[in-house]
């Protein structure tokens, strides 16, 4: 039906690819990414072939269904700043709930990118505050975006205001990891991060040199529709602005201590770097929960965790939690 969210149906991130490379077969139109995310119906998708509208894609408050009645959730971006991924939440939550991503300040035109990640949930509370502009609200962050979701629960609860869901996928305090160096993220590692977000691992690629922009689109140039996004400079670069920028605020934030419960979502797959890990991540936050903290396992990585069959594991948890609060 024209009136139907492509998310709605089971639509995600790595099909949105390949529904646009088939548009622009049989149309003969560029259409970027990004516009499916802003325009998920055949509906409003219509009106962006042909035009010179890429969609806000890359806006801060990114809109993966602004239909429904109830509280929105608003989910934070991870560590490389954009919060496609979270549209593989959108068929598993209820349609009563809006859902909107937030993504990082270094995918926008602004020059004003907060210094610490204090101000950079001030600046996300803002943003929440002019699509709903009281509470309850109910917030959701993955890795570095658990950190802030935290720091923006604060922020509101500063503000006078209620919030009464506050969900981590696998996120951690700063001395979770103090005994790391702060990481400058090289490209082959900002390659691996983007390659997570369209839904590929660079494991079993015949690499010989290392992973390439080059090698990388060649490897999916014959069977995959990622190529778009792999060549787009701005989008590389800006993911990794965000990992290093991201990085460096998280390891300098002390958190508040927030007037609530948590739901945690812990990776049980473990990796390399988890050995040296000395804190368990929920055992890190308990000092700055006054509430329970209700812990699920999902046997995925820390890296893996808004991939489509993740997504299929968390989101009925989380749709659930909502629905509880709205009876």
């Amino acid at each position: 039906g024209t009136d139907e969210s492509f998310f709605e149906l089971g639509g995600h991130s790595l099909l949105a690819t390949r529904l646009v490379a088939r548009v622009r077969a049989v149309f003969g139109v560029e259409l970027p990414v990004r516009a499916l995310f802003e325009a998920p119906t055949v509906g409003d998708l219509v009106h962006r072939l042909g035009s010179r509208d890429s969609g806000r894609g890359r806006d801060i408050l990114l809109p993966l269904r602004s239909t429904g009645n109830a509280s929105p959730l608003f989910c934070v971006h991870p560590g490389g700043g954009l919060s496609w991924l979270y549209a593989n939440l959108v068929p598993h939550i209820d349609p009563s709930f809006p859902i909107y991503g937030i993504q990082a300040r270094a995918f926008t035109d602004s020059q004003d990118i907060p210094s610490t990640l204090r101000e950079m949930a001030a600046d996300y509370v803002q943003q929440i505050r002019e699509v709903q502009p009281v509470g309850p609200y109910r917030l959701l962050g993955w890795s570095v975006g658990g950190v802030v979701a935290h720091a923006m629960a604060t922020e509101l609860q500063e503000q006078g205001e209620h919030v009464d869901l506050l969900v981590m996928l696998d996120a951690a305090p700063a001395e979770f990891h103090a005994h790391l160096e702060l990481p400058e993220y090289s490209e082959e590692e900002v390659l691996e991060s983007l390659l997570s977000l369209v839904g590929q691992e660079a494991d079993g690629m015949p690499l010989e040199d290392g992973l390439t922009l080059d090698a990388v689109a060649a490897q999916l140039k014959d069977s995959s529709p990622f190529v778009e996004l792999l060549l787009d400079d701005e989008i590389l670069n800006g993911i990794r602005e965000s990992l290093n920028r991201h990085s460096r605020l998280q390891m300098s934030h002390t958190p508040d201590r927030f007037c609530g419960d948590l739901i945690f979502f812990a990776a049980t797959v473990r990796e390399e770097s988890d050995e040296l890990k000395p804190l368990d991540p929920v055992e890190a936050w308990r000092p700055y929960i006054s509430g329970d903290i209700a812990v699920h396992d999902v046997h995925y990585a820390h890296g893996l965790m808004m991939q489509p069959q993740a997504a299929a594991e968390i989101g009925p948890v989380v749709s659930g939690i909502l629905g509880r609060l709205t009876e």
